[in-house]
């Protein structure tokens, strides 16, 4: 039944189901009315005995005065009594009992001889149409029992094949012995024709019933189900994601009702949960272009783009983000432009210090030249005395020129210290700058780091912002390590600035020194046009200060040979920084040339070479030591360790 119904719909199973009850109430019904009419046709039967037994007793009371029978109060006969039972000649008077009553009649009489009750006139007539008379009950019928215990015997009985309802009723002598007994039979087959009748017009009624009542399930079912059917149809809409129809039914208060609220609560939550899936789609599109629009600028920040500013607007949650991209480019290519400048000026002021020390070179040899031809016309005035008027006007001519070539190269000396100080503020300046690359370095990590954490959070949404993150914190490590490496260079630079300060400071000291003496032997040639007599007091003095002088410019030699190989060395660092900076992209250079780097500045200042003239004398081995100490001073100073702190 459970299988045949799940096959059906809810509608053919309401109907098959309201049709097999209302059947199976209908047999219920039809049997208990049969039953009902058995016991309502037995009864019926059992008052056509009581009529029958009181037409019986009455019709014979009336003709045989000795026969005295007893009614209660419902008319039935209770006991009869007899004490002369005639015999009968004629049956006429009990075939008037049947005549009126329409039952079967029999009087039965006791006899002793056979001990057995025999019939002795009744109205049934067998086929033949002989009577049964002279025919003995039985003494093993049940009736013969309850005869003799004078008690009244309802039950049936089948005479001449059929059956029948019967009632005997004992007859009593005065004595109070059963000397006959009274029958009254009703025919059974009529009552259960009766019942038969009614029981067919029982089923005809029922299957009439049955059927106007199936044709008014068939209507009245769907109908009752044709909001289920509707709201069946919702939900198979809201299964396919339509959730633009309104449930109806929502209003009514029995279980229809309450299914179209729980379907319509239902509805809601599936169309804000599908809301929600196109925000968090419209979010992830948003987050994907967003992520790649700075994955793109971050690319080109990577390969020195300083121009990579985002102008495209972001959504409003995204927006600041921008900003603090496009705000670290804007302050990283404004440093980077001042790195230019000042890389361009640290350049240019290296050039002009390496033309003066090279003038300044030029000079000194021809200053250590002439200080030679001095010391040899000294010799000659020494082994001449006779000369020595001329060779004191040739010395004075010669120390005024050498006065005029150490004022001179004091000028020179005051112009190369004015320009190495300028240098010296420009790498002040440029550190100022590499300070501030380091700072927007050490944001742009802290940034990173931040936008790492905030990825971390989000889980697998801020899967994209920490590749964003890691591509930021790279740039940032890029940044300080170029800032590493440009401070470096600048403090070599500043250090060999400030020894060429202190070296050119010492050469004009030097020279204001040889101005002095070149007075002084003025003054001596002056006194040796005076007299002769002070001519060897005087030449001794000369030579003394000549050999002096001679000492102090091959100082000077070498301190101008030092100064000019340090200018030399801090025009190529210029120049590599300029080649440094010239990878990234700015409004000045808008191509972002990627040079190859210089192969490092040991090599570059080991090529330096100064040719010295034929008349230059050799170095003394103390001042060559101290010439080689200054430049592998020079050699190595790019390469001193920075202690510039790592993020």
């Amino acid at each position: 039944m459970r299988r045949l119904t799940s096959k059906l719909s809810l509608r053919a199973s309401l109907v098959a189901s309201s049709i097999l009850v209302t059947f199976l109430l209908f047999a219920a019904m039809t049997v208990v009315m049969d039953m009902r009419r058995s016991q309502a046709q037995m009864q019926n039967a059992q008052a056509q005995q009581d009529t029958g037994m009181r037409i019986l007793t009455a019709v014979f009371s009336d003709q045989f005065d000795d026969m005295v029978v007893s009614y209660d109060r419902s008319g039935n006969v209770p006991s009869v009594s007899w004490d002369n039972i005639p015999a009968f000649e004629s049956h006429e008077l009990i075939d008037r009992v049947g005549e009126i009553s329409g039952e079967t009649a029999t009087l039965f009489v006791w006899d002793p001889v056979q001990a057995d009750f025999i019939r002795r006139s009744t109205n049934i007539v067998k086929p033949d149409g002989e009577r049964a008379i002279g025919t003995p009950l039985g003494q093993t019928s049940p009736v013969r029992t309850v005869m003799l215990n004078k008690q009244t015997f309802r039950g049936e009985a089948t005479i001449l094949g059929k059956p029948y309802l019967t009632i005997y009723q004992p007859i009593l002598n005065s004595g109070g012995d059963v000397v006959g007994i009274l029958y009254v039979g009703v025919d059974k087959t009529m009552i259960r024709e009766n019942i038969a009748t009614d029981l067919q017009l029982n089923v005809i009624l029922g299957i009439a019933i049955i059927l106007v009542g199936s044709l008014l399930l068939a209507y009245l079912i769907p109908f009752l189900l044709k909001p289920l059917s509707v709201i069946a149809k919702r939900i198979e809409d809201v299964a396919n994601g339509d959730f633009t129809e309104t449930i109806p039914y929502v209003q009514r208060s029995d279980q229809i009702g309450t299914i179209a609220q729980k379907l319509d609560i239902f509805q809601n939550s599936l169309q804000q949960k599908a809301d929600l899936e196109i925000a968090q789609k419209q979010r992830d599109l948003e987050q994907q272009e967003v992520v790649e629009t700075i994955s793109d600028h971050l690319s080109r920040l990577s390969q020195g783009d300083l121009t990579a500013t985002i102008d495209a607007q972001f959504p409003s949650m995204y927006e600041n983000l921008r900003n603090d991209f496009n705000q670290t480019v804007i302050g990283l290519h404004a440093a980077m432009q001042d790195v230019v400048t000042a890389a361009g000026n640290i350049r240019n002021g290296a050039e002009d210090i390496g033309s003066g020390s090279d003038e300044l070179s030029n000079r000194t040899e021809n200053q250590a030249a002439t200080l030679e031809q001095t010391a040899a016309a000294l010799d000659e005035l020494t082994a001449s005395v006779k000369s020595a008027a001329e060779g004191a006007k040739s010395i004075e001519d010669i120390v005024l020129e050498a006065q005029s070539e150490a004022e001179a190269s004091s000028e020179v000396v005051g112009d190369a210290i004015a320009a190495m100080t300028e240098i010296e503020k420009s790498s002040d300046q440029i550190s100022q700058i590499i300070g501030v690359i380091d700072d927007i370095a050490f944001q742009t990590n802290l940034l990173a780091l931040n936008a790492g954490v905030e990825a971390a959070r989000a889980g697998e949404a801020g899967k994209g912002f920490a590749v964003v993150a890691s591509e930021v914190r790279a740039l940032a490590q890029r940044s300080t390590d170029a800032a590493k490496e440009i401070k470096t260079l600048i403090s070599g630079s500043t250090k060999q600035v400030e020894r060429g300060v202190s070296l050119v400071g010492g050469a004009g000291t030097a020279l204001d020194s040889i101005a002095k003496r070149v007075t002084h032997i003025t003054e001596l040639v002056r006194s040796m046009a005076a007299g002769t007599s002070e001519q060897a007091t005087g030449l001794g003095e000369i030579n003394i200060g000549v050999n002096q002088l001679d000492q102090v410019t091959q100082q000077n030699a070498a301190m101008v040979e030092e100064s000019t190989a340090a200018s030399h060395a801090l025009k190529l660092d210029a120049s590599r920084l300029q080649e440094l900076v010239r990878r990234f992209k700015t409004s000045s250079n808008p191509q972002g040339t990627s040079a190859t780097e210089p192969s490092g500045r040991s090599a570059n200042v080991a090529h330096v070479q100064f040719k010295r003239t034929a008349s230059t004398k050799v170095v003394p081995k103390p001042e060559q030591e101290r010439m080689k100490q200054s430049v592998n001073g020079v050699r190595h100073a790019g390469a001193a360790a920075s202690d510039w702190l790592d993020f």
